[in-house]
This record gives structure tokens, C-alpha cells and sequence, in this order.
């Protein structure tokens, strides 16, 4: 079936998609897209899967995991042109 589906002569379900989504590991959008498709999946699926539970928390919890996120990113910006001038 595959081929048909590259030359367009026939177009899969959108349970086919979803088994195949999930098969190859990619979004759906990717799969439909392809390159043009929104990179805003993440390569490392046990950090997804821990943005899936957190978006699943209570507002209040969800600004302490942004706020302590923020704050590791903030110090690992801060941090980096220092590694980068001792290396120098």
C-alpha cells in the first residue's frame, strides 16, 4: 500500500496515519508535512512524556515546573559564555 500512498493514487486512514505515526516514531504532522510541519515535538520521549503529565497538573503546580524551569535555563545561559572563555 505504501507505494500507492507515495505516487498519491490512494490515500491511507487516519488510523493507518496514527499506526504509522506511532510505528516511526514522528507526529502526525510530520508524517502529513513532512519537513514543513512544526518542530514542536520532542526528540526525548521520557522528557515528553513528563510535559504531557505536567500539562496535566493544576495551574499552580504548572508555574512552579515553569518558574524552576525558567530558573535552570537561566543559569545555564548565564553559565555558558563563561565555559566558553575559559576555553579560549
Amino acid at each position: 500500500m505504501i507505494p500507492t500512498y507515495e505516487v498519491e493514487r490512494a490515500f491511507p486512514s487516519l488510523v493507518v496515519l496514527a499506526r504509522l505515526s506511532e510505528t516511526l516514531q514522528v507526529s502526525l504532522d510530520w508524517l502529513v508535512f513532512g519537513e514543513k510541519a512544526k518542530h514542536n515535538e520532542l526528540h526525548d520521549r521520557e522528557l515528553s512524556e513528563y510535559f504531557r503529565r505536567v500539562d496535566q497538573l493544576e495551574a499552580r503546580e504548572r508555574t512552579v515546573v515553569k518558574l524552576l524551569l525558567q530558573s535552570i535555563l537561566k543559569k545555564e545561559e548565564s553559565d555558558r559564555p563563561r565555559e566558553k572563555g575559559k576555553a579560549a
